[in-house]
């Protein structure tokens, strides 16, 4: 198609959690018909995800759903990101990787295991972008 969406022009390829890519345009080409682009964006937030902007992407959790964990976006498999916040995945898996040295360094194990788990997503987004 020689054409982009407003809202999905502001996306990249968007990438979850474990790296996999998603790309806005086929997703959108393949599940709805042609028609103006301001109807089609209504239409594709409207069935297709929540909306909820992030500061470093957004969530793809069904619109008819609502998401039961507070601060768990990047252990969670409806988070999507792309390139554009790649600075900010850098700086927070250097913050995430300093709490985990002192949590290991003071035995607090359940900590250490949740913030490894957002440095695990971290790492495979920052390496996906990275190609």
């Amino acid at each position: 198609m020689g054409f982009r969406w407003g809202f999905l022009s502001a996306y990249d390829k968007l990438i979850d959690i474990k790296g996999n890519i998603y790309d806005t345009i086929d997703t959108v080409a393949n599940s709805l018909e042609y028609e103006d682009e301001a109807t089609l964006d209504a239409r594709w937030l409207r069935k297709n995800i929540a909306t909820q902007t992030l500061p470093n992407g957004i969530c793809s959790l069904p619109i008819k759903q609502t998401c039961p964990h507070a601060n768990a976006c990047l252990t969670c498999p409806s988070f999507r990101t792309d390139s554009q916040h790649l600075s900010t995945h850098r700086e927070q898996l250097t913050r995430t990787k300093n709490m985990i040295d002192i949590a290991t360094k003071q035995g607090m194990v359940r900590q250490v295991e949740l913030n490894q788990a957002v440095a695990t997503s971290l790492e495979n987004i920052i390496e996906t972008i990275n190609g």
